[in-house]
């Protein structure tokens, strides 16, 4: 393939990953493709209704993957602020259970096509 998308979901926080096993991680993953010659874009973590340490883990992972992963992936969607309610950016669009509904899913993926390019703006 000539690109990949890096793209964490929420369950390597809420298993009690904590942010340095992560960010190691998602590195890991981004050296190792475009060591192999390939183009890389990589999602920060969405919104997840999150509380107590997980709000912690959450900024620090995503703010590791803007400040430092972003330059080297090469590209970056900052799902982060798409998924999360205006007001809160910790909570998901769809506050009554942290997931997004097709509505939303929808969203995100018609920002995701014009932040590049894809969709008429």
């Amino acid at each position: 393939y000539d690109t990949a998308v890096v793209c964490l979901g929420v369950n390597d926080i809420l298993q009690g990953r904590n942010a340095e096993q992560i960010k190691n991680d998602l590195a890991y993953i981004v050296d190792s493709l475009r060591n192999s010659g390939v183009s890389v874009c990589i999602f920060t973590v969405p919104a997840f209704n999150w509380v107590g340490e997980h709000c912690d883990t959450w900024d620090d992972v995503n703010r590791y993957i803007r400040e430092v992963l972003a330059g080297r992936a090469g590209a970056w969607f900052d799902m982060a602020s798409v998924s999360g309610h205006p007001e809160n950016p910790y909570v998901s669009r769809d506050p009554q259970n942290g997931h997004p509904t097709d509505e939303v899913c929808a969203y995100i993926g018609q920002e995701f096509l014009r932040v590049f390019g894809y969709a008429e703006r």
